[in-house]
């Protein structure tokens, strides 16, 4: 049976939380995580790459919109910034629209 998209939108991320059991999703506001071991990081060592939450939102993105994963960035210059420079090759084409941020443009 397929979903619809608001029914994906809205039990996204329900009763995934296995450590504690949570039925909605938590909201992690730790900046930072300890390491299990010296050099042995745990799935997230600090939360400007990536946090329990963001990981909850990124597969919500993906199962809407039929992907295989998703990424989030903290700003719209983050986001052109990582397309530009890791999953753009040159020769590529990029459309941007002409009234888009200044910064945006001049970078594209």
């Amino acid at each position: 049976m397929t979903r619809k998209q608001a029914t994906i939108a809205v039990r996204s991320g329900l009763n995934d939380d296995e450590q504690y059991g949570c039925v909605v999703p938590p909201i992690h506001l730790s900046s930072t995580y300890n390491f299990t071991g010296f050099n042995e990081p745990r799935a997230h060592d600090y939360s400007r790459r990536g946090n329990p939450t963001r990981d909850v939102v990124q597969r919500a993105l993906a199962e809407l919109e039929g992907g295989a994963g998703a990424v989030l960035t903290n700003t719209g210059m983050s986001a052109i910034l990582l397309v530009t420079t890791v999953y753009l090759k040159p020769g590529d084409l990029l459309v941007a629209p002409h009234d888009c941020y200044g910064g945006s443009y001049r970078l594209v």
